[in-house]
């Protein structure tokens, strides 16, 4: 029951991110927990019984991966917005260090203004996370135009500033950290993919085939109930009732 709820949690929380540009579904995995060795004892056998088989005593959630499945690519005419085609995951900076997303919705965010200094705006995802480049974070000045190409340049008043840094992890190393955030415990590296300037991806959650596993997923823990529900009324028949006879 526990693990069937775990999976239960994790599908809410895919078809609330349904709509969310890039947002990728996460797979719930498990593990199964320690087997019992059956064996078959006579009437005077001193050996250690014939061997029945094993039972399973049930399974437990393990952990939550996403999957890395594209979304379709939406058209927006943004010329902030990139969607990648193919593995990638571009880097932005956030107050917890390095974090990872498919969101391909960028702004231009202006940086607190200091005496003397030259104006300055960055690169950033829509909650103010810098986007990186292969030389940090994306500083394009004053410019009044600001482009992304194909290669992930990125291009101010038709100078080339810097590179959008993509890279790839394994699905496994990855967890979702919130505001569509990911967090890899494992070394990112370098992905080259082409990026489709003026499109976003969408979410890779599939509304009807979630729905159908919700289904399954709530059918499979009431059974459960059901069987714990028939073992503690007969443990209590076996209390209260065997003692009369």
């Amino acid at each position: 029951m526990t693990a069937q709820q775990a999976m239960l949690d994790t599908l809410a929380n895919n078809l609330a991110n349904a709509d969310t540009i890039g947002y990728k579904q996460d797979l719930s995995t498990f593990r199964s927990l320690r087997d019992l060795a059956l064996r078959r004892y006579e009437r005077g056998d001193r050996g250690h019984g014939a061997p029945v088989g094993a039972l399973s005593t049930g399974a437990s959630f393990d952990s939550a991966a996403p999957d890395l499945a594209p979304g379709t690519l939406t058209r927006t005419g943004e010329p902030l917005d990139a969607a990648i085609v193919g593995d990638g995951l571009f880097c932005v900076q956030t107050p917890n260090g390095e974090r990872y997303t498919r969101a391909g919705h960028f702004e231009l965010t202006p940086a607190p203004a200091k005496a003397g200094a030259a104006p300055a705006a960055f690169l950033t995802d829509t909650q103010g996370n810098r986007l990186l480049g292969a030389r940090g974070a994306i500083d394009v000045g004053a410019a009044r135009t600001v482009t992304i190409e194909p290669s992930g340049a990125v291009v101010a008043d038709g100078r080339t500033l810097d590179t959008l840094r993509v890279v790839k992890a394994p699905a496994s190393a990855l967890r979702h950290e919130g505001s569509n955030l990911l967090a890899s415990s494992a070394l990112v590296t370098p992905a080259l993919p082409t990026l489709r300037p003026g499109y976003v991806e969408r979410s890779n959650v599939g509304v009807v085939g979630s729905m159908v596993r919700m289904i399954t997923v709530q059918r499979a823990y009431e059974a459960a109930q059901r069987t714990v529900t028939a073992q503690d009324e007969t443990l209590g028949k076996l209390v209260n009732e065997a003692g009369r006879f």
